[in-house]
């Protein structure tokens, strides 16, 4: 966005409002809902959190979209603009938000000393993995993946679900870093939509 605010302050601030009101939006329709005490351990509670997830990124994306095309002047497609918005912080919400649901829950429910040693263990492997699997050769990623996708559900059947969030984090951010900034065999891909793919 800082890039943006020299540009153009106005496209800045439609992006900032519509980035703050998804994020209200997203709480509000949780906690109308599902109440205050919310948590991702019900198949009910996972689907509402993706529908809202969507309604907020569609939202949001819309006023956006509409911002982008107003003050930036831009020729592009308004659907492309809006289906950009909307996968981008869809999946943003889905990465990063039931890590902070579980650390607050955890505020209710701590786990013992030996679920949190596991648990902090298990993700520091994790990220090794990670690490390892997405700098190396891409022909590598079939031997080491299988142990980066096997230890999220082991946190997701031994400890708080806080952990197996921290899990899918760690391999989204893993995944995203590594198509953006093509890193291993990735990185020969001329384009980021090859790479994504």
């Amino acid at each position: 966005s800082a890039g943006l605010l020299s540009q153009d302050p106005a496209t800045a601030i439609v992006f900032a409002l519509s980035n703050t009101g998804e994020a209200l939006l997203v709480a509000q329709l949780i906690k109308y809902h599902f109440g205050e005490g919310f948590r991702l351990e019900s198949l009910r509670g996972v689907l509402g959190f993706f529908a809202a997830a969507g309604v907020g990124a569609a939202i949001s994306g819309a006023v956006a979209t509409v911002g982008f095309i107003y003050f930036h002047g831009s020729h592009t497609p308004a659907l492309a603009i809006w289906l950009n918005w909307l996968a981008s912080d869809a999946l943003g919400i889905i990465m990063v938000a039931p890590l902070l649901i579980g650390l607050r829950s955890l505020r209710f429910n701590p786990p013992e000393r030996w679920e949190l040693v596991k648990g902090t263990l298990t993700l520091a492997g994790l990220t090794v993995v990670c690490v390892v699997a997405f700098g190396c050769p891409a022909h590598y990623w079939y031997t080491v993946l299988p142990l980066g996708l096997l230890l999220p559900v082991l946190l997701a059947a031994h400890c708080h679900p806080v952990f197996a969030a921290a899990a899918v984090l760690v391999l989204g951010f893993s995944v995203v870093s590594t198509a953006t900034f093509g890193m291993a065999d990735v990185g020969e891909l001329p384009s980021l939509h090859d790479r994504v793919h």
